[in-house]
């Protein structure tokens, strides 16, 4: 199973009304304009070894306020105003306390710094978020050099949610303070939030941050349907089941995005589990070639490819894929697991027992009779004379 929750997860921003941002990137042309590179594996180190110090010295709320204000606000006053109390009220260390503790919850979580890309004027390191079993992510993020020559984060863009994270939660900002008449039917395409429902969101909001995470999501049952409805509380709601680990309104708000917000590129990538729960060849495919287009081919996407396949019962297939993405990231150890099972469905006991050893001997895994006596599937494979010369039965 793919399970693309992740940056989802970390939308619950929108409830906090926190993001990273500022009003300027460096220029690619600068000669003092950090490397992307550079940058792109200093963050994957910060990620991976928690540095929590190191992330929240690189953000500069002070110039998200402006960055995000500028999204929604016409007048200088307003842009001035809201950046102002955004900077005063922000909270940077809960805001990375947040994002570690889950990755700290997902055992197996790895952050990798894939490329750098190039969208419009900007380059942006893309890092890829692997959540193990809970899900994974792609963010770009948006940097610029600072006067001191560091680093500042200055926005983020997650494939998940389709555009910065500025603009996100600059709409949704806008709309929990003042909002114009006809404001958040242009934004968001919902109703005029009334006084209940307003209190209702920051209820959610405190219960996501005690860790209520099933309450927040019956609460989020309660608002009226135009908004509980929208992609971007569908999502929201989806985030929540999976967080909460209820795996059946996972399902179902992903039943529902896809009934409702299908069409909708923003919601394309989200969507992805749903079509693999729904064994929906194509539309896996075609989700998985969008992900391409953004952040290129990489290990999991070929993986994505291989894993459809096994589900679907077209091993040869999925041996083909799983091959493409060890090639593509032979140190990434997924594949390697689906390569392996595919093979033991086509009978290809020898090719599976040296796919497993690679495994033992380059990933540190160990296995024992027991770890495949459990499942029916491998019967004939711990029955075969490969497999009892592997163990030494």
């Amino acid at each position: 199973m793919s399970r693309t929750v992740l940056c989802h997860r970390v939308l619950r921003l929108l409830w906090c009304i926190v993001a990273l941002g500022a009003a300027t990137t460096a220029a690619a042309d600068d000669p003092k304009a950090p490397s992307m590179e550079a940058v792109g594996a200093q963050l994957a180190t910060i990620f991976n070894e928690r540095k929590a110090d190191t992330l929240v010295s690189m953000l500069d709320m002070t110039a998200l306020g402006a960055r995000v204000a500028a999204n929604v606000f016409e007048s200088e006053r307003g842009r001035s105003e809201f950046a102002r109390g955004f900077a005063k009220s922000s909270q940077p260390k809960t805001l990375v306390g947040d994002i570690f503790g889950q990755l700290d919850r997902s055992p197996g979580s790895a952050t990798k710094f894939m490329r750098v890309v190039t969208r419009g004027a900007e380059k942006r390191p893309l890092l890829r978020f692997d959540y193990g079993d809970s899900g994974f992510e792609y963010i770009e993020f948006v940097v610029q050099a600072d006067a001191k020559g560091g680093v500042k984060i200055v926005d983020w863009a997650p494939l998940s949610g389709g555009e910065l994270f500025s603009e996100v939660i600059g709409r949704m900002a806008r709309i929990l303070s003042d909002p114009a008449p006809g404001l958040i039917q242009t934004l968001l395409g919902m109703p005029k939030i009334d006084e209940v429902t307003a209190k209702r969101m920051k209820s959610i909001a405190e219960m996501r941050r005690k860790g209520d995470l099933r309450g927040a999501y019956r609460e989020m049952e309660k608002l009226p349907a135009a908004i509980a409805d929208s992609r971007v509380m569908l999502a929201q709601r989806a985030s929540l089941a999976s967080e909460a680990g209820d795996d059946d309104g996972y399902r179902k708000m992903l039943a529902r995005l896809e009934q409702l917000h299908g069409n909708d590129p923003a919601a394309a990538f989200m969507l992805l589990d749903h079509y693999y729960y729904t064994k929906d060849l194509d539309k896996v495919l075609q989700g998985i070639t969008a992900i391409e287009g953004r952040v290129g081919v990489d290990g999991m996407t070929q993986m994505l490819r291989a894993n459809i396949y096994m589900m679907l019962g077209k091993h040869a297939e999925a041996v083909t894929y799983a091959r493409k993405a060890i090639e593509v990231e032979p140190d990434m150890n997924k594949p390697y697991f689906t390569l392996a099972q595919s093979h033991v469905a086509l009978g290809q006991f020898a090719e599976a027992v040296k796919t497993y050893t690679t495994l033992q001997e380059d990933f540190g895994y160990e296995f024992t009779k027991e770890n495949f006596a459990q499942d029916a599937t491998f019967t004939k494979f711990v029955d075969s004379p490969q497999f009892k010369k592997w163990l030494h039965l």
